[in-house]
């Protein structure tokens, strides 16, 4: 009962409306360019959710998102705006990869638990630093956290660079040996021999858990929604806001390294120096923050969206919906606007409470006697 009395119909209806016009933006822009927009959804929904291999597909990109997007979730609680799940993905994917790759007597299971805790303490100290200089130097998180994005992409070009210290030895390719089979993400379902889920989801939901029992069940959490609404209100009341502003920028640290690693220990074999400059898992966490109205429910849904939406792509190129390389591009474009329409949130705000109010008079009429 506590849950409904807090359930926020129009706040629910405000991103539900923001995919819906993006879908439709999306479909004005197929005609366009003279193709069957009907005939391109059907192709995306059946990439998406048409087959068991499309469904794990999804599943497969989804865990990294939700990752992210729960990274950008808890800064956005501490008021802070995390623009470095990039970089931390990174710090988080290099360090999981070395673990890997060379710590080999971990026996079992051991191995990629330790892969992945090395990832969230790599990803964290990358985030606790940004929350370091806002608070020791006044420097803006946003801005921090996007240098720091790039000082990262350079640092990991450097270890697996031509001669770097996580490059192959003997080899001429840009990448790190292989990762150890025990090192690597256990598959939990494979549908076909392509198209393999491994344990990223679970890791993404059991986080995703954490995070909400840490926001809503805890001191720190209750810190954090503090110092996000008020600071000022919160550090008379005798909280420490320099703390919560470190300790919410590591957790969202934390979050986007294992969004990293679980991408790299889950779908690839080896770190690889292309991999660096093209991961977008970062700001796909933006999209998943805003769409789930900061709340870690609302994340793991957007992420499933986003996922969705990706396998989608494919879905569409198969078909030969529209030209290749369109697809991608047409998912990137309603991502954006989806995240447009939600950042547009009184324009939403006000047709969902035209909405809500036409059904509250159609409720409300027969009772009412026809009173005005």
């Amino acid at each position: 009962m506590n849950l409904l009395r807090r359930f926020d119909p129009e706040a629910a209806l405000v991103p539900v409306l923001a995919v819906v016009a993006a879908m439709l933006v999306g479909m004005v822009l197929i005609y366009a360019i003279g193709y069957d927009g009907i005939y391109a959804y059907g192709s995306l929904i059946n990439g998406a959710v048409g087959s068991q291999s499309a469904i794990a597909a999804t599943m497969l990109r989804a865990a990294p998102i939700i990752l992210t997007g729960l990274s950008v979730m808890i800064a956005f609680r501490a008021g802070l705006f995390n623009i470095g799940g990039t970089g931390q993905a990174i710090m988080g994917l290099l360090v999981a990869g070395t673990i890997a790759t060379h710590f080999t007597f971990l026996p079992g299971a051991s191995h990629w638990i330790v892969a992945l805790v090395g990832a969230a303490c790599a990803g964290g100290l990358w985030g606790a630093l940004a929350g370091f200089l806002k608070v020791a130097r006044g420097a803006n998180e946003v801005v921090v956290t996007i240098m720091l994005n790039y000082v990262a992409i350079r640092f990991g070009e450097y270890l697996l660079g031509l001669g770097g210290p996580l490059q192959e030895k003997g080899s001429d390719n840009p990448s790190s040996a292989l990762f150890a089979d025990s090192g690597r993400l256990p598959k939990i379902w494979s549908p076909d021999p392509f198209t393999e889920v491994n344990i990223g989801i679970i890791v993404a939901l059991v986080v995703a858990t954490f995070a909400w029992f840490l926001v809503a069940r805890t001191s720190i959490g209750f810190q954090i929604r503090a110092v996000g609404l008020q600071p000022d209100a919160a550090e008379y009341g005798g909280m420490s806001v320099t703390k919560v502003t470190v300790i919410g920028m590591f957790m969202a640290g934390a979050f986007s390294g294992l969004g990293g690693a679980v991408q790299t220990l889950g779908e690839l074999d080896r770190l690889q120096k292309s991999e660096l400059s093209v991961i977008q898992i970062g700001f796909a966490g933006i999209a998943v923050a805003l769409l789930g109205r900061n709340t870690a429910l609302g994340c793991v849904f957007a992420g499933l969206l986003m996922g969705a939406l990706d396998s989608g792509a494919v879905g569409i190129q198969n078909d030969n919906a529209l030209p290749s390389g369109v697809a991608t591009k047409l998912i990137g474009v309603i991502q954006g606007v989806i995240v447009l329409f939600v950042g547009a949130d009184v324009i939403f705000r006000r047709l969902s409470a035209r909405v809500a109010g036409g059904f509250g008079k159609q409720r409300a009429g027969p009772a009412s006697g026809g009173v005005a």
